[in-house]
């Protein structure tokens, strides 16, 4: 931890993750993340960008980066929608998830069954990857 800078601008001491603040618009009482000048400056470009290209919730957000505080749960047991939604946009069954080898406690489930209604009810959710997705992700082929 010697580069404080870089560590700011991560967000390495934030109470909810990134997408908390990308796609839910934070909360009042995380005022701070804003005071940050390079922060703040890619919000503001991010909410252009997701105005004219997002209708609905894209399937990479996390609601467990979201809504969890990140002393509780490990970067590494990030779960995306894209991972948690079956063939037709509903949301698998924990035993499903578990088979999948994704495995949460029961709590975690129901906070992210709360959000996934919620959410597809207000908004909606992309089923497939949108075209600035694939873009932005890049192709597993090299062009020469």
């Amino acid at each position: 931890m010697r580069n404080n800078r870089l560590l700011t601008l991560e967000g390495h001491d934030l109470l909810l993750g990134w997408h908390a603040f990308l796609w839910y618009g934070g909360t009042k009482a995380q005022g701070y993340f804003r005071r940050h000048f390079i922060r703040e400056a890619l919000l503001l470009n991010w909410q252009k960008i997701k105005k004219q290209c997002y209708m609905k919730i894209p399937t990479w957000v996390s609601t467990t980066e979201a809504f969890s505080y990140a002393i509780i749960y490990k970067k590494e047991q990030t779960v995306r929608y894209s991972e948690m939604l079956n063939d037709k946009g509903e949301l698998k069954s924990m035993q499903a998830m578990t088979e999948q080898g994704i495995s949460m406690k029961w709590f975690t489930y129901f906070q992210i069954k709360s959000r996934f209604d919620k959410d597809s009810k207000v908004e909606g959710i992309y089923d497939k990857p949108t075209e600035l997705d694939k873009i932005l992700m890049g192709k597993d082929e090299k062009v020469i």
